[in-house]
C-alpha cells in the first residue's frame, strides 16, 4: 500500500444516530447504549489489531474478529466490520490500534492492553509496530 508521507495510523469513532453517523473527537462524552462505529485511517497495507479497555480494566477485541486471521488493511479509511454498543462501564472506554508491516500477534496486544490499566500507551508490543489511541469519556 501507499501512504501519504507523515500520515500516522489513527482511529476515528462515530456515534450511530437515526439521522446518520456523528464523528466523535478524542475525549468526547458517550453513554451506555451508544452505538459506536470505529475506522482505522492511514494504515492501508498494514496489519492492524484494535482493542478497547474500559474503566474496570476489561479488554475487548474489536479487530480482527475473534478467530479471524490478521490480514493487511485494504482501504485508507477501513471501517471495522461491526459496530458495537457501549456497556455501562464507568468513566471511560479507551481504544487502541496497533499496526505493523508484518503480522501482529493478537494475544500480545490483548495482554498488553490488560496490563495497561487504561493508560494511553501499550507496552511490550512487537518491534516495528506503531500505536494510536482514542478515548471516550463515559457520562451518566
Amino acid at each position: 500500500g501507499v501512504r501519504t508521507k507523515g500520515t500516522q495510523p489513527a482511529l476515528q469513532a462515530y456515534r450511530i444516530r437515526p439521522d446518520g453517523p456523528e464523528r466523535l473527537t478524542h475525549g468526547a462524552p458517550a453513554r451506555a447504549g451508544d452505538r459506536i462505529q470505529l475506522a482505522v485511517v492511514g494504515a492501508e497495507g498494514l496489519y492492524a489489531v484494535v482493542v478497547s479497555v474500559d474503566e474496570p480494566g476489561a479488554v475487548t477485541l474489536h479487530y480482527p474478529r475473534d478467530g479471524d486471521a490478521v490480514t493487511p488493511l485494504d482501504d485508507p479509511r477501513q471501517a471495522l466490520p461491526r459496530s458495537f454498543e457501549l456497556d455501562d462501564a464507568r468513566e471511560f472506554e479507551r481504544f487502541h490500534v496497533v499496526t505493523a508491516r508484518t503480522p501482529i500477534d493478537v494475544d500480545t496486544v490483548i495482554e498488553s492492553a490488560r496490563s495497561s490499566g487504561g493508560d494511553a500507551t501499550l507496552d511490550r508490543l512487537p518491534d516495528g509496530s506503531e500505536q494510536a489511541t482514542f478515548l471516550l469519556r463515559k457520562t451518566p
